[in-house]
């Protein structure tokens, strides 16, 4: 009986010049979605440098209102608290859908990734809160289980805009795919984390690490697109 073959899948480190390659042909949609985590960014390292100021007067955008009582800064800060975590939540969603769909060779607009955010918003949160409790109960018993914990969902995001299934399906269809093929998703991670050693030199490392993931973030996406074409020709 004959063997079947088995397809080859592409290496990490080849997979940035895809991934650099498809995010450069996205650029404007890109640089809009991004512009959220880059400004983040920034402001925690503007945190970092300007060094750190416990009086009540240092509330961030708030830092001129030194005459306002400290009860009505803590109501400031934990609305701009909320809505900050309301945008991350759309962003992430946006993100995710970007990947999805640039990852399939297209060229999505934001008014179609809207549709994403819309749909997947609240099931991206969910599922990332389960990975995450998962993963830090895993870490905390063994170190072992929490790192297979990463490695069956890593796709999961990508499993659920894909096919539009549910979160625990989504998951369990993440693990399915990427259980025989385990090494090539460490691979990627260990490339990211490469990728952001750059952030250790002073000033402009933050912002090297920065474009090199942005450009690398394809990455998983299309990984997820070779173990999807191989679990369905398999």
């Amino acid at each position: 009986m004959a063997k079947k073959k088995v397809a080859e899948l592409t290496g990490a480190f080849e997979l940035f010049s895809k991934s650099s390659a498809l995010v450069q042909k996205n650029i404007p949609t890109f640089a809009v979605v991004y512009l959220l985590p880059f400004l983040i960014n920034l402001a925690s390292l503007r945190r970092t440098w300007g060094g750190s100021d416990s009086s009540i007067s240092s509330f961030g955008l708030f830092s001129g209102l030194s005459s306002l009582s400290g009860g009505t800064l803590f109501g400031f800060g934990l609305i701009a608290g909320i809505l900050v975590f309301a945008v991350w939540l759309v962003v992430n969603a946006l993100t995710i859908g970007l990947l999805s769909e640039t990852a399939k060779g297209k060229k999505p607009r934001l008014d179609d990734l809207w549709v994403f955010a819309r749909k997947f918003w609240w099931k991206l949160f969910v599922m990332s809160f389960l990975i995450a409790i998962m993963t830090i109960g895993g870490l905390i018993l063994l170190i072992v289980p929490g790192l297979i914990v990463i490695r069956r969902y890593f796709l999961a995001p990508y499993v659920l805009v894909d096919q539009d299934v549910g979160i625990l399906e989504a998951m369990r269809r993440s693990a399915a795919i990427s259980k025989p093929h385990s090494g090539y998703i460490w691979s990627i991670i260990f490339v990211s984390v490469l990728l952001g050693l750059p952030s250790i030199i002073p000033l402009v490392g933050w912002a090297i690490s920065f474009i090199l993931a942005v450009l690398y973030s394809t990455a998983p996406a299309l990984r997820y697109q070779e173990l999807k074409h191989i679990s369905q020709t398999n």
